[in-house]
């Protein structure tokens, strides 16, 4: 997970590096964060949470190879929950190569990364029945997976977009997964932006 972390990072400031003259542009998003998760308890099989709302801050780097084909990093600060006494803010960094699929319309495919930006450790003593501390205590701050999406530039400046975000990576915190405890996110983002 950590290796994938800095592929992604490394990629994203390779896209400054290798940028020749108007091929680079940046910009700023903003939007909504629809979230939910996938645990599979052993002895007791799959539960799926309910579907959470939160925003998401964020900007990006675009590198077009083409008038029609562009590599596209983010950095986004969002709230992810997993159940209503959940939370906690992450950061997020999609990776996505883009294609205009039509006049200002494009498709996007690639893989993302996040990682937990705060949270309060918990020792088992300390929890007890706390529902809430016992959840961070089980989950990893790492996760990731593949995503894709849609875009649609309203003009030369000003998007639009919606992303999804499907966890492959078993976020639960590693003593626990011996004993096959698994728990996988989906990410859904509607976002506005703006690119100078």
């Amino acid at each position: 997970m950590k290796k994938l972390i800095i592929t992604l990072m490394i990629c994203a400031m390779s896209i400054g590096a290798f940028a020749q003259e108007n091929t680079v542009r940046f910009g700023v998003k903003a939007g909504v964060s629809f979230s939910d998760a996938k645990y599979i308890v052993p002895n007791i099989g799959g539960k799926r949470s309910s579907v959470h709302t939160s925003f998401l801050l964020g900007g990006l780097v675009e590198y077009n190879f083409s008038p029609k084909v562009a590599l596209q990093a983010e950095a986004l600060a969002t709230v992810v929950r997993a159940e209503a006494e959940e939370s906690g803010g992450e950061l997020m960094i999609p990776l996505m190569l883009k294609y205009e699929l039509f006049d200002n319309f494009n498709i996007a495919g690639g893989a993302y990364a996040s990682i937990a930006l705060a949270r309060t450790e918990y020792s088992e003593s300390m929890i007890g029945s706390d529902k809430t501390a016992r959840s961070w205590m089980m989950t990893s701050r790492l996760d990731g997976g593949v995503a894709a999406g849609l875009e649609y530039n309203i003009s030369k400046h000003f998007f639009v977009d919606a992303k999804c975000y499907f966890g492959l990576v078993n976020a639960m915190n590693s003593d626990y997964r011996d004993d096959d405890y698994k728990l996988k996110r989906n990410i859904y983002q509607l976002a506005i932006g703006y690119k100078f």
